[in-house]
C-alpha cells in the first residue's frame, strides 16, 4: 500500500498532504521496482548466477552516484543563509 504508517508519519511530520507525499515518492519507488525486476527477479527466473546480478547492481549504483556527483556540484549542497 502506498499509504503505509511510515508514509503517513513522514507526511504529518513535514506538514504536507498524504497524497502529495506519495506523488513525490512514486518516481523513486518505481525506479527501485524496475531495478529489482531487471537485476533480481528476471535473472533469478532465468537461473543466472547471483554474482552477475550483484556485479551489475554495484556497477549501476556506482554509475548513478557518479552521475549525481556530476550533476550536483558541492556548492549545490551547501545551504547559505541569506539575511
Amino acid at each position: 500500500s502506498p499509504l503505509s504508517d511510515t508514509t503517513i508519519m513522514s507526511s504529518i511530520s513535514s506538514s504536507c498532504d498524504n497524497v502529495d507525499h506519495v506523488e513525490t515518492q512514486l518516481p523513486y519507488a518505481f525506479a527501485v521496482a524496475v531495478l529489482a525486476l531487471v537485476l533480481g527477479y528476471i535473472p533469478a527466473a532465468l537461473e543466472v548466477s547471483p554474482w552477475i546480478s550483484y556485479g551489475s547492481a554495484v556497477g549501476i549504483f556506482i554509475g548513478i552516484a557518479v552521475l549525481l556527483k556530476l550533476k550536483f556540484k558541492k556548492k549545490d549542497w551547501v545551504f547559505v543563509r541569506e539575511d
